[in-house]
Formats: C-alpha cells, structure tokens, sequence
C-alpha cells in the first residue's frame, strides 16, 4: 500500500545525501552527471503543475519554480532583514553585535534533496580575534515521547482510507435524483438495531459487521431537520459512563457540524445517491484506529466492490471505556469527529467535480478542522501539539509535498500540515472560511496559489518565516493569532489520556547554530520542499559576512 518514493540525492559535494529513517545507495558523480542530473530534477519535480488528482485534473495556476524567489514583505514585529530573499550567495550584516542573532532560513524549493555549504566571519580586524577552525555545524537532539495512544498506528490507517477515496468511481450523473426513485431511508429512533457492514483489521481490509443500537438521535438547528444518530456496539454494556460520553457526544456535535460546514462546505444532501438527511456515528471497540470516514458509505452498495458500503453519511468511532491501554478521552472523540467531517466534505466536493485532492493538503485541512472546532495544540489537543513537536525537531526532513503521504516520518508530517493548515485559514481563507479553496477547481499546490493570488513558492515560504517570527498581531502575515510557538503549555489529566497532567514546552523549529563562534562554516541537508534554521551568534561590532548557497532560497532576518 506505501511505496517509496524514489529521489535524486544532490549536494554542492555530489553525493546523495542519507536521510535518517531511509536507507539508500551512495552513489557518486562527476561533473557532467551532476549538471544532468540536476536539470532533469528541475524538470521532472520542479516544475509540476497541480500535484496529484489523477487523470482529468485541471493545471490551475503555474505553481514551477521560479528563477528567482519573488520579494516577500518583511516582518514588523522588531525583526529587520538584508533579505527577504537574499539575493546572489553573499550578505553582509552591518555592525552584527554580540546581544545580536541572526536568523537564516533555507527553503529547498526542488524536488531533490540538498545539501549546503554556509560560512559567516566577521570583517575588519577585531575578527582575527574570534578566528576557530573545523567548526561543524549542529542540530538540537530532543526526543518526544509519544502519550499512551500511539496515533503512528492511526496515520498509518488513515492513509489507508485517503487511498481508497482515489479508487472510488465519479459519482453518478443521477447521484442527486436518485432519492426520487429509491424509496426513503427510514428515520432512525432510539432503540433501534443495525448489523453495520466495517472496515476492520490493522490494514481496513477487512470487513466485520458492527451489530449497534441507537442510543441517541440529535436534531441539527439550521439544518433541515437533520439529526445525528450515534449507536452503541451491543458488545458494550450502556450504562451511567456510556450514557454520559453519548451525551457529551450529542451536545458538541451541533457546534462542530455548523462551524465545519461554514468552513469547507457542504456534505451530500439527502437526496444525494439516497443517503437521507441525517449523519450517523458508530461507537465500537472493534476498530483498530480512533475513529475514520469511509468514503465508500457514500455509493450505493452495488456501485463498491465487495458492497462495501452502508450508504449513510457515518462515522466509526473507537469506544472501549474498560481497555486502559487505549484511553480516549470524550475530547479526542469529538476532535475525531470535525477531523473525518472535513474528510467526508472534502470527498464530495472533489468527487462531485471528477477531482482527487491531495493528501498533504486534505489532511492539512482536517487539522485546521479540529483546531476551528477548538480543539487546539493551545488548549486540549496533546496528540496534535506532540505532532508539531516532533516535526520541529526534525523540519529539514520533511517534505510539505510528500507523495505518497506521510510516508515514514508520519508524527511529524501530521505536525507540519496542521501548522500549515491553520496559518493558510488565517491568513488566506476569507474570514477564516476556505470554502473556496475545498470547492474550487484545482487541487495541491495550484488550489492554493488559486485562492492565495501568489505563487505556491512564495506562500511557502511566508510560512517558514512565520515560525521564527512568531508574531501574534492580529493581521500580521508571519505567525498565528492564536498559537505561541515560543512558549510552554499545560494540558490536564482530562485530555492526557494518562489520568495526569503534561507539560510541553516549544521553541520554534529547531535551529542549526555556530554556538556563537566565528568565523564558520557547515553543512546542513534539506529535504524537498523543506525548510532549515541557522542561528549565528558571537558578534563583535564588525560586519557579519555571510557566503550561502546559491541552490536554494535564503531569507535573513536579524533584530
């Protein structure tokens, strides 16, 4: 089901270089070979236009890299700069003094992965002074320890599910009159049973059969009449604990459902493909992950291999209150809930318009899901904030682009799209809605150089920035109106899953640095479409040259 991506590995050393979690041949290179090599990667990954969406996609808006970065605004909150970006492979800092640090960020805009030469001295005479040799350059080494739910098994399976939407057929040209002629799904009451058809197993190949009871029907103001429906596995006894996790259930749901919606846009109408108004949810111990959307349910059996279908708009949701090893709280159900919302959203707008999104961007806009829904890495979402924690600790390694998704380095892809999901709501959603975006026309990278009126490249690196600069200012492109990512948060013992409360501390990507000595010299390997962090110290009052790498693009901030 995960194949591994093949990539060129290309490095001013001509070598490719060995990422940590893959494990490649080294090969070697001369001069000619390189140059080839490095314009057929240019070519063949560089110059992409939609990203994904199979046969049929629309090319959308030109997302190939530029020559040249385009000029980006710069920072407003204390930062200056001598380039946003840097312009040619040298840089000087005038009067770089010892309070003083500078900031460079590298984004790796091919679809090769590269390594860089960087080396900063001081001019005039006081910097014979400080004059060290052999300096390498180094990497902060934290490690995160991930809660009691291990959600690397979850993404695993999620991924499962994002393949499966790309093998589903187009929906019937008579999908929405087909309620006309196939009679109404009968209302579901309390006390009702159902033999519920489910993905199961550690691969979702398998498909068991849920035998559930309706424990609550939920009306949905402003919408029709719709209810929510949330049945019980009959394996689970309903007792005072189950009634009041279905009621927390019921009530946030109404919440969750409007503010999703005004978000990325609508779910099937009732009449669509015979569905009926309501949406169902499934409470089981029988599942091998949180809880998931199959996109199958939407088709009528006869249209899914095997029948594998409920044709209702339903989630499955994990509930096994007596096993400790799982330990889900009502919180990590209900962010669950607005994360698979997007996802059956998601799914029909593209479906309906012969689209496939992209993994990245879909998954990026389920984290912006929960984070709408309020369930952030600021406040309740520990699994989120220990994603985004990882990915800092190991950004020049993870490709915003993956595809296949997230491929190895799961915690931290799911880590870096929330991050980019949210900061591309606020910053280019239209009051926060990117109904435009889940509706519109192209997918990946041209969805979003489409809504945000600039290339992909430059809406990139906005956000790479916005994580040294962390500036909170309502309004301000370069940071998050609601997450600090300098700062430490305490989350308590009903979200931990573990019965106590945890602390994590953030500090913004991890940064490779000259531990205040110069002159310097190092180098540091970055992903495809990935970013790296260098933070020079030890000023004297001279100038700080800089000599960078002329294969990727460099912003240079200071204060």
């Amino acid at each position: 089901m995960f194949k591994q991506r093949n990539r060129f590995m290309l490095s001013v050393e001509a070598r490719r270089d060995v990422p940590v979690a893959t494990k490649f041949n080294v090969l070697r290179y001369n001069n000619a070979t390189i140059a080839l090599l490095f314009i057929l990667t240019l070519g063949l990954f560089g110059c992409g236009g939609g990203g994904g969406g199979g046969g049929g996609t629309p090319v959308g808006p030109d997302t190939s890299p530029p020559a040249t970065m385009p000029e980006l605004a710069a920072p407003t909150n204390g930062y200056q700069s001598a380039g946003i970006p840097v312009s040619g492979t040298a840089l000087t800092v005038k009067k770089f003094l010892s309070n003083q640090s500078d900031e460079l960020v590298f984004f790796n805009r091919t679809g090769a992965r590269m390594t860089i030469n960087v080396a900063a001295q001081l001019s005039g005479a006081l910097a014979a002074s400080r004059v060290v040799s052999g300096n390498t350059v180094a990497k902060p080494d934290s490690s995160v320890v991930i809660p009691p739910i291990d959600i690397s098994h979850s993404t695993r399976l999620h991924q499962v599910l994002r393949d499966n939407e790309k093998l589903m057929p187009p929906f019937s040209p008579n999908a929405s009159r087909r309620g006309s002629v196939i009679a109404a799904r009968k209302a579901d009451n309390v006390g009702d049973t159902v033999n519920f058809r489910v993905l199961m197993g550690t691969d979702l190949t398998q498909l068991g059969t849920v035998n559930a009871t309706c424990r609550s029907v939920t009306s949905l103001s402003g919408s029709g009449d719709a209810n929510l429906n949330i049945y019980l596995d009959t394996s689970l006894v309903y007792d005072t604990t189950a009634k009041n996790f279905i009621s927390q259930l019921a009530q946030a749901w109404p919440t969750i459902y409007n503010k999703v919606r005004a978000t990325f846009g609508e779910e099937p109408p009732a009449d669509f493909n015979s569905l009926g108004k309501d949406i169902s949810v499934v409470l089981s111990p029988a599942l091998e992950i949180a809880g998931f959307f199959n996109s199958g349910d939407l088709f009528p059996p006869d249209q899914i291999e095997g029948g594998k279908s409920n044709q209702r708009k339903i989630f499955y949701m994990q509930y096994a209150p007596a096993n400790s090893q799982i330990r889900l709280t009502v919180a990590d159900t209900e962010s669950t809930m607005a994360h698979e919302f997007q996802h059956m959203i998601n799914f029909y707008q593209r479906n309906s318009r012969g689209l496939k999104e992209d993994d990245w961007l879909n998954e990026a806009m389920s984290g912006y899901s929960e984070h709408i829904c309020g369930f952030t890495m600021t406040t309740n979402n520990i699994s989120k904030a220990l994603q985004v924690q990882k990915f800092f600790n190991r950004t020049p390694d993870v490709d915003l682009t993956l595809s296949p998704w997230p491929g190895t380095l799961d915690h931290e892809h799911y880590g870096q799209v929330y991050l980019f999901g949210v900061w591309l709501g606020e910053k280019y959603g239209i009051d926060g809605s990117l109904r435009n975006l889940v509706s519109g026309n192209f997918v990946g990278k041209s969805g979003i150089a489409a809504i945000s009126n600039k290339l992909f490249d430059a809406v990139v690196a906005e956000w790479m920035i916005a994580l040294v600069v962390n500036d909170q200012t309502k309004g301000a492109k370069y940071g998050y109106e609601d997450i600090d990512l300098y700062t430490t948060y305490t989350y308590d013992a009903s979200v931990t899953g573990n019965g106590k409360s945890q602390q994590i501390q953030f500090s913004g990507p991890s940064r490779f640095t000259n531990n205040a000595v110069l002159p310097f010299s190092g180098a540091i390997s970055i992903d495809s479409w990935s970013g790296a962090y260098l933070k020079i110290g030890g000023g004297n009052g001279s100038d700080l040259v800089l000599s960078l790498p002329s294969q990727v693009s460099v912003f240079e901030m200071h204060k």
